[in-house]
C-alpha cells in the first residue's frame, strides 16, 4: 500500500508543474473587431484579456507591410487587462493587421493577430 501511495504522490507532483506551464491569459475581445470594417478613422486599437498581464506590445501593419508609427503602446495604465496602441495619426482607409505579444503573471508569453479594414 505504501508503494502505491508514493507512486501516486510522485505522479501528482510531476503533473503540477506541467499544468502551471500550460497556463495562459485568455484573450477576451479586440477592437476594432476581427475582420470588421470601420467607416471612420481608427484612433486606437486594443486587445482585452480575461485577467491582468505583466507586459505586452502591439504592432499595427498596413496591407503593404509598412509598420504604423505609434504615439503610445503597451498596457493601459488604468487596467492591466487591456493592451492598447494609439497611432500617431488616425488610421485612414485601408486594410490593417494588428500583431500582439503579451506576458502573463506566470511568465507565459503569448502572441496573436487580427485584421480589420477602414473604409471611409
Amino acid at each position: 500500500m505504501s508503494r502505491k501511495l508514493v507512486a501516486l504522490t510522485t505522479a501528482v507532483a510531476l503533473l503540477v508543474p506541467v499544468s502551471v506551464a500550460w497556463a495562459h491569459v485568455e484573450l477576451k475581445s479586440v477592437s476594432p473587431g476581427k475582420n470588421s470594417t470601420r467607416h471612420s478613422a481608427v484612433r486606437e486599437v486594443h486587445a482585452t484579456f480575461k485577467s491582468s498581464l505583466v507586459t505586452g506590445t502591439i504592432t499595427i501593419k498596413k496591407s503593404n507591410g509598412a509598420t504604423v508609427a505609434l504615439k503610445r503602446n503597451g498596457l493601459k495604465s488604468s487596467n492591466k487587462r487591456i493592451l492598447q496602441a494609439v497611432p500617431r495619426s488616425p488610421l485612414g482607409s485601408g486594410r490593417y493587421t494588428v500583431e500582439w505579444r503579451a506576458r502573463a503573471p506566470d511568465d507565459h508569453s503569448q502572441r496573436g493577430s487580427w485584421s480589420f479594414r477602414v473604409q471611409r
